[in-house]
Order: C-alpha cells, then sequence, then structure tokens
C-alpha cells in the first residue's frame, strides 16, 4: 500500500512539472515600428522596432506572425503597433497601423 502511494505521488509530481506553459501580461509587449517587408508567404514581417525594455534594443528584425490575415493591408513603410508574444518563442499576434 505504501509504495502504490508513493508510486502515485512520483506520478503527480511528473505531471504537475509537464502542465503547459500559460502567458502572462509579462510575456506580451505592444511595440511601435515600422514595417521594412511583408512575407506573408513566409508566415513573417520585418520590423524596425524601439527598444522593447528588458528584452531587446531598437533593432531591424524579423518575426513570425501567430497567423498571416493579421498581415492584411499592411506594407512596407506603414507606421504599426504590434503585439509580440515573447513564449514560447517571439511572435506577432497582432498588427495595428498607426
Amino acid at each position: 500500500m505504501v509504495a502504490r502511494l508513493a508510486g502515485f505521488l512520483s506520478l503527480a509530481v511528473v505531471f504537475s512539472a509537464c502542465k503547459p506553459t500559460v502567458a502572462t501580461n509579462e510575456d506580451v509587449r505592444e511595440v511601435l515600428g515600422v514595417i521594412s517587408e511583408v512575407a506573408v508567404d513566409r508566415q513573417s514581417v520585418v520590423i524596425s522596432h524601439e527598444d522593447i525594455p528588458g528584452y531587446m534594443d531598437a533593432m531591424v528584425m524579423r518575426f513570425k506572425v501567430a497567423d498571416p490575415s493579421i498581415l492584411e493591408g499592411v506594407e512596407p513603410d506603414n507606421e504599426v503597433r504590434f503585439r509580440l508574444a515573447l513564449k514560447p518563442d517571439a511572435h506577432v499576434t497582432e498588427v495595428t497601423i498607426i
């Protein structure tokens, strides 16, 4: 009986460590930038963006997009506000032309 209980508790610890990661507000940043390239076929966008405090300096970078439809109507030289989800990997979840 004790061995069964110990085995059950071991499994409970393993499964609790495997729970999916839930994004928090700290994992999503709102960033300003200017579109350099839109690549719907590659599901990506190149943005010259401002500093993202605590994450990266201002630079020009290619980002994956969560859904290519968020790039509809977005063109090079558009000034944008975009939401960048940092986890599990950096990707754009929303783009708004400003």
